[in-house]
């Protein structure tokens, strides 16, 4: 459990403002920093940090952050791997490019439930309406990684027990989650699904840090592309 220690707002000039949260992480004993620079522009550039408190602590099965949005973003655009499901180790077949679906579409009925539909080496994304109105967009600071779902992570790990042991009897959420990540850990399997991800795919207790920019905007009269064509001045030393 996240415990906020401070929450610090700085005014940098005209139409920008910065807000920096400092949390401890009590049952590992270590620390998350997250830094919010909120434009006028409606523009939002984050930048988040993990810092391990002590030795000897467990892998990290995910780092990143999760936005809970309305169901009427059901259409998700990403310009990164695709068009497939695929993770830090299981990507080479998952070519860089522009793709398309709907929220629905990206799950794959694995028969146990299970997470599914995420996405590697992502420059930007982007949730919209089909009906029209306002969309949400996300740009790694250079990549960040992606996945967007009906469920929260923990309806994967507990649904095995308590909806009758099928993705097909899980209930979807009346919401989309989005989670724009750092990275998690590799599948792994390599002997036919006993052996641990390679040490590459793994978040082994370390320090991480990332960062990415978040914009709410029109797609009626704002193109993703343009928004990523026009970085804001934090992110243009960090394009891929």
């Amino acid at each position: 459990q996240m415990r906020p220690s401070s929450v610090r707002a700085t005014r940098l000039g005209p139409g920008k403002v910065r807000i920096v949260v400092e949390a401890s992480l009590p049952t590992v004993g270590s620390r998350w920093r997250a830094s919010f620079t909120v434009y006028g522009t409606g523009d939002i550039f984050i930048e988040a940090a993990f810092t391990p408190g002590r030795a000897g602590l467990p892998e990290i099965p995910r780092l990143g952050m999760r936005l809970v949005l309305p169901t009427e973003l059901d259409t998700i655009t990403w310009f990164g791997r695709g068009p497939h499901e695929n993770y830090s180790d299981r990507k080479t077949s998952a070519f860089v490019g522009l793709y398309d679906g709907s929220v629905a579409d990206q799950v794959h009925p694995y028969i146990r439930p299970q997470e599914t539909g995420y996405k590697t080496d992502v420059r930007w994304v982007a949730l919209t309406d089909p009906a029209g109105g306002v969309g949400l967009w996300a740009a790694g600071s250079p990549l960040v990684c992606a996945g967007a779902s009906r469920f929260f992570a923990e309806d994967y790990e507990y649904g095995f027990e308590k909806s009758g042991r099928h993705t097909i009897d899980m209930k979807p959420r009346d919401l989309v989650v989005l989670n724009v990540d750092y990275g998690q850990r590799g599948l792994g399997g390599d002997n036919s699904w006993g052996a641990l991800p390679h040490d590459p795919y793994r978040l082994l207790p370390k320090a991480y840090a990332y960062a990415f920019r978040l914009r709410a905007f029109d797609p009626e009269t704002e193109s993703p592309w343009d928004l990523y064509r026009h970085p804001l001045d934090e992110q243009r030393r960090k394009r891929p």
